[in-house]
């Protein structure tokens, strides 16, 4: 099969499928669930993923008309994200023969969705400093206590990948292992927690002596940071490329509000949203570039910091202008009004700039790692200078 028949078959099925399955509703994960099992059965899932794991086995270019066609569609696949793009990968990567025969095509067919066991109370910005601990068992399984907090979906996931510290004595980085983690085990609680918009999205988990079997090391003892640091390539490109929801505008929503508020003539608007336009486009054009050097094993890795703090800017600039033109509509509507959706876009899009790693951050990684800028100074570094700027002596 050609990319040209790929894409022209994926067109033909999305038509016939959301024809079947419309909804005016948010997704939910079990909508992802069932539209995944349908593109799995279709022959469609996967479409660089190996043939033995389920997916299309064609060049990796595929996935970017996958991409590519999938985005002039309602898909409902946003929860999948995580699992499909990052933790399935990572199995795929770093598993071992059975746990690729266990988990890949039941990933790839919306059964097995999977959640990141990552930060912690006291380790976020930090995340080699995780505590959550894991101690071998005699039966060649592992016994895990800890806690982990913001986790996306754990309360739906089936699986998760937790980043834990089985070596207490090595240093910071090498001390770490990444275990598979059933969520339906013993000792497993989640706790939604509730943001402003109302949702539920993520998540405190708490691991309460969970007794995992042997076969839960993904990789090698001590590859955690190694695994770490793939896996958030990989997580910062697909969280820009998939980082819009229900409570997201996109350019087009934005310019519904200007003509419904009766400014879409205004010479200043219109300037704005050209502006809008060409950023969200370049947003896209980067996710797809990134996505694709990934997809062969090329490129910076380091440079999925980049797509999610310009996709993270967009989705801020969209609802700040959304609201500029609604003015007052914006804070007060009646039930059914279209305006509600842009007061729960301005309340979700602070949360995109600190998921996933703050802007900050990924702002210090690029510039660091990929500028070669000097790193950021630490209040005990002896170089740095008493003033109210940035020291200059850091190296």
């Amino acid at each position: 099969m050609t990319a040209d028949e790929y894409g022209a078959d994926l067109s033909a099925f999305l038509n016939e499928y959301l024809a079947r399955n419309a909804t005016t509703s948010a997704p939910t994960v079990d909508q992802g669930r069932a539209f995944q099992r349908g593109l799995f059965e279709a022959g469609l899932a996967g479409p660089s993923w190996p043939a033995q794991y389920g997916g299309a086995g064609l060049p990796s270019e595929t996935q970017r008309v996958f991409d590519t066609v999938t985005a002039a569609y309602p898909v409902p696949v946003a929860d999948l994200t995580l699992s499909l793009r990052v933790c399935g990968p990572a199995v795929m990567e770093f598993g071992d023969e059975e746990q690729k025969a266990r988990h890949l095509a039941a990933t790839l067919r919306g059964d097995h969705v999977w959640c990141q066991l990552w930060s912690e109370p006291e380790a976020g910005s930090d995340l080699a400093g995780v505590r959550t601990s894991a101690a071998p068992t005699p039966d060649g399984g592992w016994l895990v206590r800890g806690q982990k907090v913001w986790t996306s979906g754990a309360h739906y996931a089936d699986f998760g990948l937790l980043l834990c510290r089985t070596d207490p004595s090595a240093a910071k980085h090498s001390g770490l292992s990444m275990l598979i983690v059933d969520m339906r085990l013993p000792g497993v609680t989640v706790r939604p927690l509730r943001q402003m918009t109302g949702e539920e999205h993520f998540n405190e988990v708490f691991l309460d002596d969970v007794r995992l079997p042997a076969g839960s090391l993904l990789g090698r003892a001590g590859q955690g940071w190694q695994i770490t640091t793939w896996m958030m390539s990989r997580e910062r490109v697909s969280v820009g490329l998939g980082m819009r929801t229900a409570n997201t505008l996109s350019w087009a929503d934005v310019r519904e509000v200007a003509e419904r508020s009766g400014r879409a003539s205004e010479p200043a608007v219109r300037h704005r949203l050209v502006e809008l336009h060409i950023r969200q486009r370049a947003a896209e054009l980067l996710g797809a570039r990134l996505s694709q050097e990934m997809e062969r094993g090329v490129g910076n890795p380091l440079l999925g910091s980049a797509a999610k703090v310009v996709e993270a800017a967009v989705i801020r600039e969209s609802a700040e202008l959304a609201v500029e033109l609604l003015g007052n509509r914006a804070t007060a509507w009646s039930t059914g009004e279209r305006d509600g959706t842009v007061a729960g876009a301005v309340l979700m899009c602070p949360g995109f700039a600190i998921g996933g790693g703050t802007d900050d951050i990924q702002l210090n990684t690029l510039g660091e790692h990929v500028l070669g800028l000097p790193r950021e100074p630490r209040p005990d570094d002896p170089g740095r200078r008493s003033t109210t700027g940035r020291g200059a002596g850091q190296s």
